[in-house]
Formats: structure tokens, C-alpha cells, sequence
């Protein structure tokens, strides 16, 4: 399958990628979809444009994550074990590819 750009890297992520966060989301939230998978990897690139790929895990907005899914997924950027929250794992997915670290090391507060 091939995807809308290149995976971002710490120097291809753009000042406004904040701006460019709360628009994806705000998109998502138009069609009542969460992602519950978002990791630097489902993050791209292209010309200075952000994109969200990669929607095997979405539900709608409020359904509950299935008991039968995997217990790792979305680790270690989600919020806890079938529990997502797309903003927070969207933030630690830059942050941590912006500071060529893990979640752990971004979470203690050494970056």
C-alpha cells in the first residue's frame, strides 16, 4: 500500500505542526472517527503538509475498544492499555521524533 508522503523525521517536522495537529483531529472529530493508533509512523510529510495514515484500528467516536484487539497496540504512545486519546499520542509522536527519543525518556522529563 503506499501513502501520502514521507514519515516525518526530526528535521521535516514544521513549526506549525500544532496548528496542523488540531486540524487532523478536528477532521477526525467532524466524522466522529478516533484513530486509537497514532505513533510516528502514521505521521507524514509532504510538502510542508501533514497527514495521518493508516486507519486499521479507528472506531467511531464513543464505541468502546474491543476486548479482542491487541493489548500493545498504540504502545507505547498511547495513554494506557485500550485507552487512546488521538491528541496525546499525536503530541508524544512529535515530541519524541522532534527529540530523537523514547516516550519513557520524553515522560521522565530528561527532554
Amino acid at each position: 500500500m503506499t501513502y501520502i508522503g514521507e514519515m516525518i523525521t526530526k528535521e521535516t517536522i514544521p513549526e506549525d505542526w500544532k496548528e496542523q495537529r488540531d486540524y487532523i483531529l478536528k477532521e477526525l472529530a467532524k466524522c466522529k472517527c478516533k484513530h486509537n493508533d497514532i505513533k510516528p509512523q502514521e505521521i507524514t510529510i509532504q510538502d510542508g503538509k501533514l497527514h495521518l495514515i493508516d486507519f486499521g484500528w479507528a472506531t467511531k467516536l464513543g464505541d468502546p475498544i474491543p476486548s479482542e484487539w491487541p493489548k500493545c497496540l498504540g504502545d507505547p504512545f498511547r495513554w494506557k492499555e485500550h485507552e487512546f486519546d488521538d491528541k496525546y499520542s499525536f503530541n508524544l509522536s512529535v515530541e519524541c521524533t522532534k527529540h530523537s527519543c523514547s516516550p519513557k525518556e520524553k515522560l521522565s522529563g530528561k527532554f
